[in-house]
């Protein structure tokens, strides 16, 4: 009964259930969100610049430098997204495809052009997902309006593209070409996901093996074709899909070896639940959406939910 109690209190110490943002401006829109050593970093949308805050959510420092050099960022469209190095560096992504290293206290260390390979497609770069001593694993759109999402492996040397994994998710309607890439680090499941007809594709990097299931109907897919790794292609229905009700999910997160999900407004009830499936498919659990999230993200080890004009982060799940 005591180690019980213990264990409750050690949780609630490490993974507080509320973590509330105080920025310093009131335009901050998070685009994207980290926890590295003591400190959350995020990505501001509107004011194109990169925020630092303590443990408790207080503001600490802001950075944004528009420009071409280095340690600036695209000046129309600002950073990208933000990840947590091993090094405890931190890695920006900015919408001119460059991946910039800073410290935590935004000293500039050096960017990094991507050195693109003869043969291989243009990607345009959405986020870090993983590194390993040898390469870089990101998330990236492809294509001629970044019409699927796969993963692309660079050395971490010489910044030069070696491979591209994942399932193409081609769609034949730029309206719908909503996709992204998760990578799920207790499982080493990278998850390709469609938002407008609820479409997941997880692939285990390692085995190099592939299954397919579709969220809409809640029904789980037989596995595709052998050739998926080549192409997979959408259900029949694809075009019947009503883009103008909007996606099916709102969001998806890899977390401890399932996907928690929340469906948008193809659901019954929108924005109420959070979803939980396997990656066979087969959805296992069910959590209230008592705050009506919108957003699900990891942060020092457990899963919060968010929305991006709100600075509060609610405890979801803890490993």
């Amino acid at each position: 009964m005591y180690l019980l109690i213990l264990l409750a209190i050690i949780t609630s110490l490490q993974w507080p259930d509320r973590i509330e943002l105080q920025p310093e401006e009131e335009s901050l829109n998070i685009r994207s969100i980290v926890s590295c050593g003591e400190q959350f970093f995020t990505v501001d949308r509107y004011m194109k610049s990169i925020n630092s805050f303590d443990n408790d959510g207080t503001f600490i420092k802001s950075y944004a430098s528009p420009g071409e050099g280095p340690g600036d960022f695209d000046e129309q469209r600002g950073p990208r997204s933000i990840s947590c190095l091993k090094s405890g560096n931190l890695m920006v992504i900015d919408a001119t495809n460059r991946a910039l290293e800073f410290d935590t206290e935004f000293n500039h260390i050096q960017t990094h052009v991507i050195q693109r390979t003869p043969g291989m497609i243009n990607p345009i770069i959405q986020s870090l997902l993983f590194e390993t001593e040898t390469h870089y694993y990101f998330s990236v759109a492809v294509g001629y309006a970044g019409d699927h999402s796969s993963v692309l492996v660079v050395n971490r040397d010489t910044f030069v593209e070696e491979n591209l994994l994942g399932a193409p998710m081609y769609s034949s309607h730029r309206i719908l070409s909503r996709h992204s890439t998760y990578f799920d680090t207790s499982s080493n499941y990278f998850v390709s996901v469609n938002f407008f007809i609820g479409l997941i594709i997880p692939y285990q990097y390692q085995s190099e093996e592939y299954s397919l299931f579709k969220i809409q109907d809640q029904q789980s897919i037989e596995f595709v074709e052998k050739n998926l790794p080549e192409i997979a292609r959408p259900p029949a229905d694809y075009e019947a899909v009503g883009w103008l009700d909007g996606p099916v999910i709102s969001t998806i997160a890899p977390f401890n070896g399932e996907l928690y999900l929340i469906q948008d407004r193809y659901a019954s009830e929108p924005l109420s639940y959070i979803d939980i499936y396997d990656y066979e498919g087969n959805r296992t659990g069910q959590i209230e959406n008592t705050h009506q999230i919108e957003s699900l993200t990891v942060l020092n080890g457990a899963l919060y939910g968010y929305n991006q004009d709100d600075f509060k982060f609610f405890l979801i799940a803890t490993p």
